[in-house]
């Protein structure tokens, strides 16, 4: 970005300001500028329930991805994060972090999943050898970007339980109103039987933003700076 913003004639250190300001955090503790792409909770309580793992790959600094899955009630459900400026990471489409999280879990990358919004997202399932990749369109890659590089493209994230589980457990999962299709948050009670098919995927690795969150005011200053120019 900052590359880009000084061919267009613009002095480097301005340009480098004004993204230090408006573009590493958002504000991750107003409400108003969340939204979460989906019943997240009711999701990763299926997935755990059926012994997937759920890992995250994001390009955004600790603090605020900290600060952020902590306002939202996430941080529980994931076995491991990997953030941009961690130590002994690498950006995507590297394999590295996919890898390393495998290695960590103990997973074999054959039996992971990546999901995420972007080409970078299936570039990086690619890249690491993971069973498969899937886009979503919650985010700002559309079919045309996705496709070429993803083994499947959906809606959005509460569309994945189908990838991811046998029949007789994805199928429980979902109920239906005449308008709308939701998921089912499942017993906390229920013993899980023991004869129960072993899931499609051992662990999925899921993008933050676009993906499983939408900061839709994240950056309004930069937008309105940027749309200007």
């Amino acid at each position: 970005m900052t590359k880009m913003l000084v061919r267009e004639g613009m002095d480097e250190s301005e340009v480098r300001g004004i993204l230090e300001s408006v573009w590493m955090e958002g504000n991750a503790r107003n409400p108003e500028e969340m939204k979460k792409l989906g019943d997240l909770e009711t999701l990763f309580k299926i997935l755990k329930k059926n012994n997937v793992k759920i890992a995250l790959i994001t390009s955004d600094n600790r603090k605020g991805t900290d600060a952020l899955l902590e306002e939202l009630g996430l941080a529980r459900y994931f076995e491991h994060v990997i953030c941009g400026d961690d130590p002994d990471t690498e950006p995507k489409p590297a394999p590295y972090n996919a890898l390393k999280i495998c290695q960590k879990l103990g997973i074999d990358p054959a039996d992971a999943v990546m999901v995420g919004d972007t080409k970078t997202d299936m570039l990086l399932g690619k890249s690491a050898k993971l069973g498969w990749s899937v886009g979503v369109l919650s985010g700002v890659g559309q079919t045309g970007d996705l496709l070429p590089h993803a083994d499947h493209v959906v809606n959005d994230i509460e569309d994945i339980l189908p990838l991811i589980l046998p029949y007789e457990e994805w199928q429980s999962c979902y109920a239906y109103s005449p308008y709308e299709r939701f998921l089912v948050e499942p017993n906390e009670k229920e013993n899980i039987v023991q004869s129960r098919k072993k899931p499609l995927a051992d662990l999925v690795i899921f993008d933050l933003h676009g993906t499983l969150i939408c900061l839709h005011r994240r950056y309004p200053k930069f937008v309105e700076f940027f749309c200007s120019r």
